[in-house]
C-alpha cells in the first residue's frame, strides 16, 4: 500500500479557558510547531531551543532569553520558583476578556495576567486596548490552584497580578486577521501582510530551527572538518548558460551587473587562492519564470574542497546532515541509500524521485509481445522499444474518468512517443479499460502477478521508446501527479 514518512508535520490545537477569571494566552513557539509525534529535541545555540510533546501537547522554550533592561523575565520564563516575585513582562496583548484577565506573549512563550475586581482604572486601560498592541505589564507572581494548573503552557503553573499596565504601541483596530491558531485566513492574506503573519506559532518555530540547523553546520564544517566561511559577492558579470539573470545596472554608461547564480567562479578562485576547504550559505538568484519547483532567490549551502574523492564528499554529506539532524525526528544513520542516475529513471521515471512512496515501474515488456493486443504488441516488438507499469493501490475508490482523461492528456503532451494505458483491476483480478479485452486472459493474471495488484486497483501502462527512457519519463509525470493526491 501506501509508504509515507512524515518529515515536518504542524500540530494544531486551540486554547480554552481554565477557570473563573483565567485564559491561555499562546506564545509565539508553542502552538503549530513543527513536530513529530512522541519525540523531543533539544539543540544548543545562541538561541538554545528545547521542543518536546508530552501526552499529545507540544510546548517549545528558549532558554537563553538575552539581555534587556525593559524587562526583568520572557512570557515564556516564570515557572513556580518565581512565586512572590515582582517582574516586569513585555509582549503582545493577545485576549483580554471584561479587563480581568489578559494574555501577553512575545518570542518566548506566553503568560496569563490577572486584575484585581477593586483595580477598575486598569481593566478599562486594557479593555481600550486592541489586540496585537505591545504592552507592559508589572506585578507579582501568582500559583494557580491545582486543578487549574495549564501543562500545555511552560508558564502553566503560574500566573501574574498586575500591578501597573502600560501601551507601549497600540495596534490598529482594523487588523486584517489576529494571531490565531483556528480560523487562519488564506494564504494571499497572510502573504500580503507577511510581517504580521510571522507572528504564528509554526513560522516563529521553523526560522528558529533553520537558524539552528545552520548554526550546527557552520560548527561541524569549522570545527570539525577544517571549513573557513567565506561570503562572495553577488553583484557579478554575465556568466554564459544555465538560467536567465538577473540584470543589475550600474553609474557606469552601458555597464551592468549580474546577479549570480551561484557562487561557482569565486569559490573556485578562493581555492586556487589557498583555501582548500570553503564554505557559504550563499544566496542565489535565478530567473526561472513561474515554474512551480523554481524561485528566482533561494540559499544553498555550497561547499567546494580538493584533494578529495567522491566518496569524501559523500561521507562529509552524511556525517554533515546527521550532526546537524533535529533530534526530534526519526534517527538517521550512514550509509545513506544511493542510485545510480540509470537505476532512478529506470525504477521511478524521474533523475530526481520521491522516495518516501515506494511505488516503482515494473518493466512488463516480456508479457506484452503476445499478449493478444496489436497495439500493445507493436508498441514493444519494434526495436528499442519497451513496456513499464505501475499499480495505485485502490485507485478506483478517488481517481474518476476525468481524472484519467487527464492523464492521458498530460501524458500525451510530453511524451506523445509513447501509448498509455489505464486499467482497472475487478473482482477476479482481471483487467477492464481499453485494449483488456483483447488481452489474453493468461497474460491478464501473468500482469497481475507480476505487479502483485489487487482489488480495486488500479494499473498504469506505458510503452513506447526507450532509448532516451522515454516510456519511464512518460510516466513520471503521472507518477508524480497521483503521489501528490495522498
Amino acid at each position: 500500500m501506501i509508504s509515507r514518512v512524515p518529515v515536518l508535520r504542524f500540530v494544531k490545537r486551540s486554547w480554552s479557558f481554565l477557570g473563573p477569571r483565567r485564559c491561555i494566552l499562546r506564545p509565539a513557539l508553542n502552538n503549530n510547531v513543527c513536530l513529530v509525534s512522541n519525540a523531543s529535541i533539544t539543540t544548543t545555540g545562541v538561541l538554545a531551543m528545547s521542543l518536546k510533546i508530552k501526552g499529545g501537547t507540544d510546548y517549545m522554550t528558549v532558554t537563553n532569553k538575552g539581555r534587556s533592561s525593559l524587562r526583568t523575565h520572557t512570557c515564556g520564563e516564570l515557572r513556580a520558583c518565581h512565586e512572590g516575585q515582582q517582574v516586569i513582562l513585555r509582549g503582545y496583548l493577545q485576549y483580554q476578556r471584561m479587563g480581568k484577565f489578559a494574555i501577553i506573549r512575545d518570542a518566548f512563550g506566553k503568560t496569563q495576567v490577572i486584575i484585581r475586581e477593586e483595580d477598575t482604572n486598569l481593566q478599562k486601560e486594557i479593555i481600550n486596548t486592541n489586540f496585537e498592541s505591545y504592552v507592559e505589564v508589572t506585578g507579582t507572581v501568582h500559583l494557580r490552584p491545582v486543578d487549574q494548573i495549564n501543562k500545555n503552557m511552560s508558564s502553566g503553573e503560574v500566573e501574574v497580578l498586575a500591578a501597573t499596565y502600560q501601551v507601549i504601541n497600540q495596534a490598529r483596530s482594523d487588523l486584517p486577521f489576529l494571531i490565531r491558531d483556528h480560523n487562519k485566513p488564506k494564504e494571499p492574506l497572510r502573504l500580503k501582510f507577511r510581517y504580521l503573519d510571522l507572528r504564528h506559532n509554526e513560522l516563529q518555530a521553523n526560522l528558529r530551527l533553520k537558524s539552528q540547523v545552520a548554526k550546527k553546520m557552520r560548527d561541524f564544517l569549522q570545527d570539525k572538518e577544517g571549513f573557513i566561511e567565506i561570503t562572495t559577492p553577488t553583484l557579478s558579470i554575465n556568466t554564459p548558460g544555465g538560467a536567465q539573470e538577473f540584470v543589475v545596472p550600474s553609474r557606469h554608461p552601458g555597464k551592468f551587473y549580474s546577479l549570480v547564480q551561484s557562487p561557482q567562479t569565486y569559490k573556485q578562485l578562493a581555492v586556487i587562492g589557498g583555501f582548500d576547504r570553503y564554505f557559504q550559505f550563499a544566496v542565489c538568484y535565478r530567473d526561472e519564470g513561474a515554474k512551480p519547483d523554481r524561485q528566482p532567490e533561494f540559499m544553498q549551502l555550497d561547499i567546494e574542497m580538493s584533494d578529495v574523492t567522491i566518496g569524501d564528499v559523500k561521507h562529509l554529506i552524511e556525517d554533515l546532515v546527521i550532526y546537524a539532524w533535529p533530534s526530534h525526528l526519526p534517527t538517521i544513520s550512514p550509509p545513506f541509500p544511493s542510485i545510480t542516475y540509470s537505476e532512478a529513471v529506470t525504477l521511478y521515471g524521474t533523475d530526481k524521485p520521491d522516495t518516501r512512496f515506494d511505488w516503482k515501474l515494473q518493466d512488463v515488456t516480456h508479457l506484452l509481445k503476445n499478449c493478444g493486443a496489436s497495439v500493445l504488441e507493436n508498441a514493444v516488438l519494434m526495436s528499442g522499444n519497451s513496456a513499464h507499469s505501475f499499480v495505485i493501490p485502490q485507485g478506483q475508490d478517488y481517481i474518476s474518468k476525468k481524472v484519467v482523461s487527464a492523464w492521458e492528456d498530460l501524458a500525451q503532451k510530453e511524451h506523445s512517443q509513447a501509448g498509455l494505458s489505464v486499467f482497472k483491476v475487478d473482482s477476479n483480478l482481471m483487467l477492464k479499460g481499453p485494449n483488456a479485452k483483447k488481452i489474453f486472459p493468461d497474460q491478464q493474471t501473468q500482469l497481475s502477478r507480476t505487479l502483485e495488484t489487487q482489488v480495486g486497483d488500479i494499473m498504469v501502462l506505458a510503452a513506447g521508446r526507450t532509448d532516451n527512457v522515454v516510456c519511464n519519463m512518460y510516466l513520471s509525470p503521472i507518477l508524480y501527479f497521483v503521489k501528490m493526491c495522498f
